[in-house]
């Protein structure tokens, strides 16, 4: 794996979570943000806990700061909002990885859970567990959209690729 690689995963991630985003706008507050069968509560709380995990992830990788907890839904007042918060995040986690050398790719980066638990990773390794944790819980928004009309069709890597000519 190397930076190139990496800097590939974050821009399918970015483009597979704009799709989601992009489909809750066509919703009303009461259905973002109203009580579902999910992880998280809501299809509001589910695009928040992505977001968080990104954050918490670029937070241990990129400063070494193991956040005690992830950032919850009252932190942000609308979709709006978390939109602005969440590019803001990925430019950073871009500039982050694109800084960084295919020797970083190895290096070892301790970290503690939320749960208080000493913890490690190799970088390349966390970063990929980041994108694959997004795409976990984008199925579950997908589904949850796709029950209110909104499917935000398919997110498939492979049509990331098409779409952004790097087959």
């Amino acid at each position: 794996m190397n930076c190139n690689d990496l800097l590939l995963m974050l821009d399918y991630n970015e483009w597979a979570n704009e799709k989601i985003v992009a489909a809750c706008h066509q919703l009303s507050v009461e259905e973002l943000t109203s009580a579902r069968q999910c992880s998280f509560g809501s299809l509001m709380g589910t695009l928040v806990h992505i977001y968080a995990a990104e954050r918490a992830w670029r937070q241990r990788l990129k400063d070494g700061i193991s956040p005690k907890k992830l950032v919850g839904m009252n932190e942000f007042a609308s979709l709006e909002a978390l939109e602005a918060a969440w590019h803001d995040e990925t430019a950073q986690a871009r500039e982050f990885i694109a800084n960084l050398n295919n020797e970083d790719m190895q290096r070892w980066v301790p970290y503690t859970t939320t749960t208080g638990w000493p913890q490690g990773s190799t970088l390349w390794k966390a970063v990929t567990h980041v994108v694959m944790h997004s795409m976990q819980f984008r199925a579950e928004a997908g589904l949850m959209l796709a029950g209110l009309n909104q499917s935000p069709g398919d997110l498939d890597l492979v049509l990331y690729l098409r779409e952004s000519d790097q087959r």
